[in-house]
């Protein structure tokens, strides 16, 4: 959580399971998360108030040990004015709502950025491939998640 707060992403890497660098390398995992939270596509992102929330039972399949883990955070987006955003746009309030849940989303205009709580899921292994516990974010309907995860692996994360 530190590293993510710090937006260290090289250092976050080390913490990433490996299985995600056979579909983008970590170079190219990096420079997209510096793109997307270091300004560069007409916002700022940053993120505070990282937290770990509940930490599911572990459980033991196919040669992986796999725990759920469920975390939040706060996320502060400013658009650029220079992109042609107005900095209170009722469409971009109306979209991020509508993304994130009506209750997680609010525009501070002293600041003149969205405040969004997001609470999501990752999902922490210890297998062949990381004998140390790596990281994935866990969504089981994303495309990406059966690439990564077997079906049985995700179909069992469900269910806790």
């Amino acid at each position: 959580m530190k590293l993510t707060r710090e937006l260290n992403f090289t250092k976050l890497m080390d913490y990433i399971h490996p299985k995600l660098f056979t579909i983008a390398s970590k170079e190219q995992m990096v420079a997209i998360m510096e793109n997307t939270f270091k300004g560069d596509e007409g916002m700022e992102i940053a993120m505070d108030s990282l937290e770990t929330g509940r930490i599911f039972p572990s459980f033991i399949l196919q040669n992986g040990t796999y725990t759920k883990v469920e975390y939040s955070m706060l996320m502060r987006m400013k658009l650029k004015k220079d992109n042609g955003y107005e900095p209170a746009n009722d469409m971009m309030l109306t979209l991020f709502k509508s993304q994130y849940g009506k209750d997680h989303v609010r525009y501070d205009e002293p600041t003149q950025a969205y405040v969004i709580r997001i609470v999501s899921m990752m999902v922490a292994i210890k297998d062949e491939q990381s004998p140390e516990w790596s990281f994935l974010n866990f969504k089981p309907d994303d495309a990406l998640m059966k690439k990564l995860l077997s079906q049985e692996v995700i179909n069992k994360l469900n269910s806790n």
